[in-house]
């Protein structure tokens, strides 16, 4: 019997517009010049999609509970430390 691969999302990163202070900002300049205010590029949010069996994937959840970790920063520092690496992912 094999097993069925479901894919999993994971968002990655955090949007730097997060922020409330610089949503402020962004607000009060949109009211100022009456259009909104674009803000390219400074969005830091990636969505990884993952292959693997809901064992495999309930395993990492309870993985990263036990290291106090969301999923998503777990799977960030392990693509990172790949990249760095010069591995192939």
């Amino acid at each position: 019997m094999m097993q069925k691969n479901n894919n999993y999302i994971f968002k990655i990163g955090s949007s730097k517009t997060d922020n409330p202070r610089e949503k402020e900002s962004i607000k009060n300049n949109s009211k100022k010049t009456g259009r909104p205010l674009k803000v390219a590029g400074r969005c830091k949010t990636k969505y990884v999609k993952v292959f693997c069996t809901e064992e495999d994937y309930l395993y990492f959840q309870k993985y990263c509970e036990e290291q106090n970790i969301s999923g998503s920063e777990m799977l960030y520092r392990y693509l990172r430390r790949m990249i760095r690496s010069n591995k192939k992912i």
